[in-house]
C-alpha cells in the first residue's frame, strides 16, 4: 500500500480480546432488560412501565446533552422541527414502548422479544417498498426464513398464549420503531444522536403520560417498582448512548496521513520542474 493512503487501523491485542467480553455484556444487559420489563409489566403495568422508563432515559440522556454549550445549541436545533420530532417520537419511542410492553401480558415476554428481533427482515421489505432501497437476494431469503421460523414457534405456543391482538401489538410497535429508523437517517442523522434522542424522548413521555395516568394514580407503584423502574431506564440508556459514538479515528488519521503525502508530491512535481527548465 502506498505511503499516504489510509490504511485499515488494527485494534491493539488488548482491545481485540475485549470485544467478545464486551458484546457478550451487551447481550447480557439486553437480556435482563427484557425480563425486567416483563417482571414490571406484570407487577405494575405496561403503560406505567413505558412512561417511567422513557421519563428516565430522557432525564439522563439530557443531562448529558445539556452538560456542554454546543449540546445546548443543538437541543435547541432539534427543536425548531416540533412535526418532525413529534412524528419520529410517536413511531420510534412512544409507539414502539406502548406496542412491545401491552403485548407481554397477553402473548409473554419471548415471543415478544422475537417479534421485535424480526425488524431487520422488516427494514429489508420497508426500504425496497417506501425507500427505495434495493435488498439483495441473500438479505431477501433470510428475512423469510426468520419470519417463517418465527410464525412456527408463535404456532407452536412459544411462552404464554397466543393471542392475536398481543401479536398484531408487537408488530405494530416492531413496523414502527423499523419506520423511525429510516425516517430518522434521512433527516435528523446530521446532528449528533445525544441531540435528538433527548427532545424525542421528552415529546414520546408526554404523549405516553395521558395513558398511563389513571393506572398510575389508581395503582401506584411502591418504592422497591419504582427504583426497577428507574434501572430498567437507565439500562435503556447505554445502548442508546453507543449510537453517540465519536467518528472513527481511522478517518481522522486518513485525512492527516493524506496532506503530508500531497506536500511531498507536489514539492517533487515543483524541483523536476526546475531541471528541466
Amino acid at each position: 500500500m502506498r505511503e499516504g493512503v489510509s490504511e485499515k487501523r488494527r485494534l491493539p491485542a488488548a482491545g481485540r480480546a475485549l470485544v467478545p467480553l464486551l458484546a457478550t455484556v451487551l447481550v447480557a444487559l439486553l437480556a435482563g432488560t427484557w425480563l425486567m420489563s416483563g417482571a414490571l409489566v406484570r407487577a405494575v403495568g405496561s403503560l406505567t412501565v413505558a412512561t417511567g422508563r422513557t421519563a428516565v432515559c430522557c432525564a439522563v440522556l439530557t443531562a448529558f446533552a445539556a452538560a456542554r454549550p454546543s449540546g445546548r445549541a443543538q437541543l435547541r436545533q432539534v427543536a425548531q422541527r416540533p412535526w418532525l420530532v413529534c412524528l419520529l417520537a410517536l413511531l420510534g419511542f412512544a409507539g414502539y414502548a406502548a406496542g412491545t410492553l401491552l403485548a407481554i401480558p397477553s402473548v409473554g415476554t419471548s415471543l415478544t422479544n422475537l417479534v421485535v428481533a424480526l425488524m431487520p427482515c422488516a427494514g429489508v421489505a420497508i426500504g425496497a417498498l417506501w425507500f427505495g432501497e434495493r435488498a439483495s437476494a441473500r438479505s431477501v431469503v433470510g428475512a423469510l426464513l426468520a419470519t417463517a421460523a418465527t410464525g412456527a414457534y408463535a404456532a407452536l405456543g412459544g411462552e404464554g398464549t397466543l393471542d392475536a391482538p398481543g401479536l398484531l401489538l408487537a408488530l405494530a410497535g416492531m413496523l414502527g420503531f423499523a419506520v423511525y429508523g429510516f425516517l430518522y437517517r434521512r433527516t435528523l442523522a446530521g446532528l449528533p444522536p445525544l441531540a435528538v434522542l433527548p427532545m424525542l424522548l421528552a415529546v414520546a413521555g408526554v404523549m405516553l403520560l395521558p395513558l398511563a395516568l389513571p393506572g398510575l394514580l389508581a395503582h401506584p407503584p411502591s418504592p422497591a417498582q419504582g427504583a426497577g423502574i428507574a434501572l430498567l431506564g437507565g439500562a435503556v440508556v447505554r445502548p442508546r448512548l453507543s449510537g453517540a459514538a465519536p467518528p472513527d479515528p481511522a478517518q481522522g488519521a486518513h485525512v492527516h496521513r493524506r496532506r503530508p503525502a500531497r506536500r511531498a508530491v507536489h514539492g517533487a512535481d515543483r524541483r523536476a520542474r526546475r531541471v528541466l527548465r
